[in-house]
C-alpha cells in the first residue's frame, strides 16, 4: 500500500520565514502527487480565505483543514464546520473576562467560517499581526457580546494573546482548568492560546 495522502502544516513548517512556499516546486511536486493519485491537504489554525489565497492555482484539487480542525473543506466546497454553541462561546469570553484582568490578555479575536472579528480599539499593530494569519477581518464594537447568531456567522474558535510580561504556563494552565466541558486549547505560539 502506498502514500495516500500529504498533510502539510503552514506556518513554521511549509511556509518559509516570508510566510511563502516555492511555487515552482510544489507545480512540479503537485503534479507528480495527481498522477499518483496523492491527495494533498493544506492544514494550519488560520483562515480558509487565507489559504484559499495562498493555494489558488490549485484550490480546487486541494483539501483544506483550517481554524485548527473546525472547518473542512475540499475546494470550494464546504465538508464540515464544528461550530461552538453561542451559549458555549458567552461562557467562554465571560470567563476569559473576569478569570484575566485588564492587561494580561493583549489581543482576542473570535474566528468563524465566514470573518475573524477583532475588538475596534485594536491597536493597528495589533490588527497588522492579525491580518497576517487572518484575511477576512471585520472590525466589532461588543466583542464581548458576540455570537454566531449575531453575526450570523458559524463560529470555530477564540485566540487570546497573553501579554509579554504573563507567566504564560501559569495562565495556560488557570485557562484550561475552567473551560466550559468539552472546550479545549491549543497553543498556536507567540503567547497564544486558540480554543
Amino acid at each position: 500500500m502506498g502514500v495516500k495522502m500529504i498533510v502539510v502544516d503552514m506556518d513554521g513548517t511549509f511556509l518559509d520565514q516570508n510566510n511563502q512556499y516555492n511555487q515552482a516546486r510544489l507545480a512540479r511536486v503537485f503534479q507528480a502527487l495527481q498522477a499518483r493519485q496523492v491527495k494533498f491537504v493544506v492544514a494550519s489554525g488560520s483562515q480558509y480565505q487565507r489559504l484559499q489565497n495562498q493555494f489558488d492555482p490549485y484550490r480546487q484539487s486541494l483539501d483544506f483543514i483550517s481554524q485548527n480542525g473546525a472547518i473542512v473543506h475540499h475546494g470550494d466546497d464546504l465538508l464540515r464546520v464544528d461550530a461552538l454553541a453561542d451559549d458555549d462561546l458567552q461562557a467562554l469570553l465571560a470567563l476569559i473576562a473576569k478569570g484575566f484582568p485588564a492587561g494580561i490578555i493583549v489581543q482576542k479575536t473570535i474566528s468563524g467560517l465566514a470573518q475573524t472579528y477583532v475588538p475596534r480599539q485594536a491597536s493597528p499593530e495589533t490588527l497588522a499581526i492579525i491580518k497576517q494569519y487572518y484575511h477576512a477581518v471585520t472590525l466589532v464594537d461588543h466583542f464581548d457580546q458576540l455570537t454566531g447568531r449575531s453575526v450570523n456567522n458559524q463560529i470555530t474558535k477564540v485566540g487570546i494573546t497573553f501579554g509579554p510580561d504573563v507567566d504564560y504556563s501559569q495562565a495556560v494552565q488557570q485557562l484550561r482548568g475552567s473551560l466550559p466541558a468539552g472546550l479545549m486549547s491549543q497553543n498556536s505560539g507567540f503567547q497564544t492560546e486558540l480554543i
